[in-house]
């Protein structure tokens, strides 16, 4: 494809001593041919599925357990001050610990509240998952339908370290 879009006539080999040229057409029947032969079976995609939203998880939770573990520190800081509030009789001592307690209890709950929405599993992974197994499940329909960009994603993600044809078929590398 061209950047904005429109079709070469024709595909010429990168080595120009070759001279070997392919109509567009007959690229793009194999190309979707190709495409077609790399869909996952459905226990494939449910395979990947599944990992996909296993890894996601993971991730979360160990999002939490990082939150988690930064939130102890604070409550350790807190009862400490709390203590000393309790010990002391200088008023102008107390209303400044008042005034860190609430500080820390602020941060306190902010932490926590972050810890809740990263232990809960996200929607958006969920999305993403579902969104990458329709692609994987539907390549060559996906490829007709998709704008420049989007092919060029796809190909992206398929073809790392590009896509070569050969007269016979195609190849990937």
């Amino acid at each position: 494809m061209k950047k904005y879009g429109k079709r070469f006539g024709y595909y010429d080999c990168k080595n120009h001593d070759c001279h070997f040229r392919v109509r567009s057409e007959e690229a793009h029947e194999q190309f979707m041919a190709l495409l077609g032969k790399l869909a996952l079976s459905p226990p494939d995609m449910e395979r990947f599925r599944s990992a996909a939203l296993s890894a996601c998880k993971m991730s979360v939770d160990e999002a939490g357990q990082r939150r988690k573990t930064s939130v102890l520190p604070l409550l350790q800081e807190r009862e400490s001050l709390r203590r000393y509030l309790e010990r002391t009789d200088d008023r102008l001592l107390q209303a400044s610990l008042r005034s860190e307690l609430e500080r820390l209890d602020r941060e306190i709950e902010d932490a926590k509240g972050q810890h809740v929405a990263e232990a809960t599993p996200s929607s958006d992974g969920e999305k993403s998952v579902r969104e990458c197994t329709e692609l994987l499940g539907n390549l060559a329909n996906e490829w007709k339908v998709a704008n420049v960009e989007r092919k060029s994603l796809i190909q992206q993600l398929l073809f790392p370290e590009g896509f070569q044809a050969t007269f016979a078929h195609l190849d990937s590398h």
